[in-house]
Parts: structure tokens; C-alpha cells; sequence
């Protein structure tokens, strides 16, 4: 008398059976999919990613649980053994052959690939050429910001303009460095975009001068008075 057929095998002959039938198969996953997305829409089922830490831990220790018992199951099932290798003459054995087709697909396909690789070291190249010189042109419009003021003027203009004439170099080269420094915070106040910069350069500035004032862009000592060398 045969042996009753359990659940289990009734299950995994279902299963080849349908999975033998590639329509009923592609039905089956169908299925299966959006079955998944709508656990997914419910919050039946969660990604690994959604999952919070304390779920993530869980649902990893059933995993090594599961990879246990199955390892367990395969070790526990008797070793079938093979059968015994045959050995074939050689004017048996099998030869590769590639067809002439399929030559010729690989090796466009290898001059394909080096092609791609030149093109990409060269765009690669033109690259850095452009980067280069977009920081060359950066550069040379701040400095021209730097020179020329809002006026159109250069502080070494400006002063010309207020200085007279008996002002010894020493001092005029001061009062050159002084006026470049300004006209600079006040471009880059100008020009950046971070308030808190803005307030480190305001401070600045006004600590460093709250006992003068400023003069045709040049800042001059309360009283009228220009910087000498001795302060």
C-alpha cells in the first residue's frame, strides 16, 4: 500500500505543475506583485529601509534563523552519489565552435569599447581646459571688481584727487593700502551671499574705525587729519 501523500508534496507537485505552464506562471506573479503593492500601500509590509532600527534587528535575526535551519535541512539530507565520470576518446570530444558571426560581433564590440574610452579621456581633457578657464576669467573680473569702485574710479585715483601735493610717498603709499583694503571688504560684502560673513565684515569694519570718517572712498582720521608714520 502506498504511503499517504502529505501537505507538503501535494503543495510542491501544485507548484511544477503551475510553474511548468510559463502563462500560468507570468499570472501567478502578476498576482503576487500587486498583492505586494497593495501590503505596501496598507503598511502591511514595509521595505527594509522604512523599518526602524529595533525592526530591522528582528527581522534580521529571523533571516539568519531561516538561513540556519535551511543549511540544517541540506546537511541532514543523505548524500547522493554521482555517477562515475565518463571518459570520451578525443576524436569524441566536443569542440567550441564560434561562427563567423559572432567573431565579428566581438571584436566590434572590443573596438566599440576602446572608441568609447579614447572619447571619454579626451571629453574628460576638455574638462579640465574649461574649468581652467572659467576660474581665469573668475578671477580677472574680481580683480577688475577690486580695482574699480562704484564711481568708475581706483583708490590710487581717488587720491589724487583729495591728497595734495606735499604728502610725503611714505604716507600716500598708507593711505593707498588703506583705500584698496576697503573698496575690497566692500566688494566681497557685496558680493557674497552669506549673512553671517556680512555681519563678520561689518563688525570688523566698524570696530576698526568707529573714531573716523570716510572721505571720497578713503578713510580719513576724525578732524581732518591724514595718518603719518608715526600712527
Amino acid at each position: 500500500m502506498a504511503a499517504p501523500i502529505t501537505p507538503a508534496e501535494m503543495q510542491r507537485r501544485y507548484r511544477e505543475k503551475r510553474d511548468a505552464d510559463p502563462e500560468r506562471r507570468e499570472m501567478y506573479l502578476q498576482k503576487e506583485r500587486e498583492k505586494w503593492q497593495r501590503d505596501r500601500e496598507t503598511g502591511k509590509k514595509k521595505r527594509v529601509a522604512d523599518l526602524s532600527e529595533h525592526e530591522k534587528r528582528a527581522q534580521r535575526k529571523k533571516w539568519r534563523e531561516r538561513k540556519r535551519e535551511t543549511k540544517a535541512r541540506k546537511k541532514a539530507r543523505p548524500a547522493i552519489p554521482s555517477p562515475p565520470a565518463t571518459t570520451l576518446p578525443p576524436e569524441l570530444e566536443p569542440v567550441a565552435e564560434y561562427s563567423r558571426q559572432r567573431q565579428q560581433g566581438q571584436r566590434q564590440k572590443s573596438r566599440n569599447k576602446k572608441r568609447f574610452q579614447r572619447d571619454i579621456e579626451k571629453l574628460k581633457v576638455a574638462l579640465v581646459k574649461e574649468k581652467a578657464k572659467k576660474e581665469k576669467y573668475k578671477k580677472r573680473w574680481q580683480r577688475s571688481q577690486t580695482k574699480t569702485n562704484s564711481d568708475g574710479q581706483s583708490p590710487r585715483a581717488q587720491l589724487a584727487k583729495i591728497l595734495p601735493d606735499f604728502v610725503d610717498p611714505s604716507t600716500r603709499r598708507k593711505l593707498l593700502l588703506q583705500a584698496s583694503i576697503i573698496e575690497e571688504l566692500k566688494n566681497k560684502y557685496k558680493n557674497t551671499r552669506r549673512e553671517r560673513e556680512k555681519q563678520i565684515i561689518a563688525k570688523a569694519t566698524t570696530a576698526r574705525y568707529s573714531n573716523c570718517k570716510r572721505e571720497g572712498g578713503i578713510i580719513l582720521l576724525e578732524g581732518g587729519r591724514q595718518p603719518n608714520d608715526n600712527g
